[in-house]
């Protein structure tokens, strides 16, 4: 199940897995979205799909968001479940469930039954796992899941330290992405349509215009390197987000005297072209567990700058400027970015080494050639010695001694048997007679924010 169909980091991982599986297994598997977007299409092309918001009714769909807003969000919610119970009661005798991100949770509420297997891919860090992620499905996903799979060690360790899930019912598999490929002679048409001179230098940024991607702090970065630097002649431009988020940031630049320099793109179809213009990618993102816009742009050799946040740190690697993949630099310190960017676009011949490295990583391990296989692996790992049991869908088990929350002080997943909701993706693993080769290994060093102990699967070497 993914939770939409927009071009963002999770569902966008997520298609690229489904059409891997279907043309490398022999898995049956349906798709599940909870929202729509732009690429519910390409979902559908795939897979039988399900659209539990295409089945909806307006009207409804508006009530229930404003009894929420009215303050009486568990009459919303209720509601909310019951409409979907309607649109998915077909969804029944499956082996497993796979939830791709948090937000997914909710059809461990909705589905008719729960199957054996539960596998939760978290693509998510603290402040999204406890301030967006709704109570009551943080709580289903935290009991009901029998494998977790995070996108990156940092999210591991917020797993284990900050919601007490046992290390040994977590696997960590990387993002991959299929590289982008931008259309030859592209860039001076891009250039044109920006009004951007070809001799200038691009610092690119990409992701929605929302808090945890930063893109106030992407307009104080332009305002930094002007301020050190006013003869660089450098323009900042970001794809991503939806045309009407545009709008704060158009008149926060007018107002920082920065407009003529920054260029907010707006969403989309087919970014690669704009990555192939960037000469620096700049991570602003508050919060970020591996960007798939971060591996997008490294594969193309462009050199990435971040804050110390997340999958960033892990990817970055060794310190040492020789062996960095990337530069890190202080939590929100725009300044040290600054300062980090301005010898980058300087210097072409460290640009293009620092390039070099991150894209050699990528490509060894960040497609989905190299990575899907390994998370194909886990699933059917899952799946072996499963139990049968399905059980009609009900209310969530008491949880008499456990606190009343999910929280940072107690353990999940330890009272007595796991009921699963019975949803759609996995056949059972014997169906498959696919075979596949083990992933490339690391190129080099990781310097990872988690170590061997403290989660299960691949490692940085």
């Amino acid at each position: 199940m993914s939770h939409e169909a927009s071009r963002t980091g999770a569902p966008v991982m997520f298609l690229h897995f489904l059409r891997w599986l279907k043309d490398n297994t022999d898995l049956d598997f349906e798709i599940l979205l909870l929202a729509g977007g732009p690429l519910a299409d390409d979902f559908a092309a795939v897979a039988p799909l399900t659209h539990i918001e295409a089945l909806g009714t307006s009207a409804r769909s508006y009530l229930e968001g404003g009894l929420a807003k009215a303050g009486l969000p568990k009459l919303g919610d209720r509601l909310k479940v019951s409409r979907s119970r309607q649109a998915v009661d077909h969804l029944r005798c499956f082996d497993a469930l796979y939830l791709n991100s948090t937000t997914s949770a909710v059809a461990l509420r909705i589905l008719p039954e729960i199957p054996p297997v539960v596998v939760s891919h978290v693509h998510e860090l603290d402040a999204a796992f406890r301030y967006w992620f709704p109570e009551n499905d943080r709580r289903a996903m935290l009991d009901h899941t029998t494998r977790f799979v995070s996108c990156a060690g940092a999210v591991a360790v917020n797993l284990i330290g900050g919601w007490r899930i046992p290390r040994d019912t977590i696997a960590t598999h990387y993002e991959f992405i299929v590289p982008p490929a931008p259309t030859a002679g592209s860039a001076a048409k891009v250039r044109a349509d920006l009004g951007i001179p070809e001799s200038a230098t691009i610092i690119g940024g990409a992701g929605s215009v929302i808090w945890r991607k930063g893109p106030d702090l992407f307009l104080q970065l332009a305002a930094t390197v002007r301020r050190l630097r006013p003869d660089l002649d450098a323009h900042f431009v970001w794809v991503g987000g939806a045309s009407d988020e545009k709008v704060p940031t158009r008149v926060d630049a007018q107002r920082m005297g920065i407009d003529d320099r920054v260029h907010f793109v707006g969403e989309v179809a087919k970014p690669d072209d704009i990555y192939g213009i960037y000469d620096v990618f700049a991570l602003t993102s508050r919060e970020d567990p591996y960007p798939l816009v971060m591996l997008e742009s490294a594969s193309l050799g462009v050199p990435v700058v971040s804050f110390a946040n997340g999958g960033a740190v892990e990817f970055a690697g060794r310190p040492e400027a020789a062996e960095r993949r990337a530069i890190v630099v202080p939590y929100l310190d725009v300044e040290a970015m600054a300062e980090a960017l301005i010898p980058l676009v300087e210097n072409e011949g460290e640009r293009r080494a620092l390039g070099r490295r991150g894209q050699r990583h990528v490509l060894a391990n960040h497609t989905t050639e190299v990575a899907a296989p390994a998370l194909y692996q886990e699933l059917r790992s899952a799946l072996s010695g499963a139990p049968t049991t399905r059980r009609s869908l009900a209310p969530l088990p008491p949880r008499e001694r456990r606190l009343a929350s999910a929280g940072p002080d107690r353990p999940v997943g330890s009272a007595g048997p796991v009921s699963k909701t019975r949803s759609p993706f996995v056949a059972p693993a014997e169906q498959s007679s696919m075979s596949f080769s083990k992933p490339a290994p690391l190129d080099d060093s990781t310097d990872s924010t988690a170590g061997p102990d403290d989660f299960a699967g691949p490692l940085p070497q």
